[in-house]
């Protein structure tokens, strides 16, 4: 819920600052499974947002096994320089991308086609939240499109960004932060110092890596079960949350799925991290770390 105030408050803003600055006038593309809204300046962008939107949903639909019933709204703007996209089925499957290409280190620099990894990554959202089956059907027909009949909203976040990470990865192609060499270097200053714990993840993290924790944990997680447990692993337990009818059964799906529940899945998870990091760790060493240079003696208060 706090992420959904944030995107419902943070649209509201930059609409609001955006017809301030300079009037826009929107247009809509449709196609068959999404309506592209754009300005003026945007009709190349909205054409090939529509292409790849398609392509995307040709891919991550039989995969989630699931086809929302309503066209998927896909926002795009370029009114300020600030990379990035958001994504929220409530109360309607709405994705806003923010088309300026990054500029900084977050890992999203490490593309190749920059542009289709952030559909992926916002479409797999919709989809993954969208999801109703079985019993949790009869919350959505009975409450409609309120945010309780949304099972999968009520998963730790690192879940869901994890899995929107590992969806837009694509390791042969080079594509996709789960695969980018920052996050690499994060995950490996992780296994040096000590992975944090299951309790620790679950909750929002101020110190280091900060907001980056869901989505880098998330994707080394997604990539552990697909090593050990294998990819059809990982769309039974997408299928069974889908199916709760009652919230926070994040431990009891994985459970009957795996056979364990996440407590037992991240003793794993760790003890896979330290064999897949330890020799890199220990090589970098011999070899000598290189430390920077400060460039100035002042200090910055923030």
């Amino acid at each position: 819920m706090i992420r959904l105030f944030i995107l419902l408050l943070s649209s509201f803003l930059f609409c609001s600052l955006s017809s301030a600055a300079t009037p826009l006038q929107w247009k809509t593309l449709h196609t068959e499974h999404f309506q592209i809204h754009f300005h003026q300046g945007e009709g190349f962008l909205a054409d090939q947002t529509a292409a790849t939107a398609e392509a995307v949903h040709q891919k991550l639909s039989p995969y989630f096994q699931w086809t929302p019933l309503q066209q998927t709204h896909i926002i795009l703007t370029d009114q300020v320089d600030y990379s990035n996209g958001s994504a929220t089925p409530f109360p309607q499957n709405t994705i806003q991308l923010f088309i300026s290409p990054p500029d900084d280190i977050t890992g999203s620099e490490d593309y190749r086609d920059r542009f289709t990894s952030l559909i992926t990554h916002e479409y797999a959202h919709i989809l993954h939240l969208d999801k109703v089956e079985g019993r949790a059907s009869v919350k959505r027909n009975t409450f409609g499109r309120f945010w309780i009949s949304f099972s999968a909203l009520f998963q730790p976040e690192w879940v869901i960004e994890g899995l929107a990470t590992y969806l837009e990865t694509k390791p042969v192609q080079g594509t996709g932060r789960g695969q980018s060499s920052y996050y690499r270097m994060l995950m490996r200053l992780e296994v040096e110092k000590g992975i944090k714990p299951l309790r620790q993840v679950n909750q929002p993290i101020l110190s280091w890596p900060g907001g980056t924790t869901p989505y880098l944990y998330g994707v080394y997680f997604f990539n552990f079960l697909k090593a050990t447990q294998g990819e059809q692993k990982i769309r039974e337990w997408i299928e069974r949350y889908s199916e709760t009818l009652f919230p926070y059964q994040i431990n009891g799906t994985a459970e009957a799925v795996f056979g364990k529940n996440l407590f037992a899945l991240w003793d794993e998870f760790e003890t896979y991290l330290h064999q897949d990091f330890t020799m890199e760790i220990e090589r970098i060493k011999r070899e000598g770390l290189v430390e920077g240079v400060p460039l100035t003696s002042l200090a910055v208060k923030i």
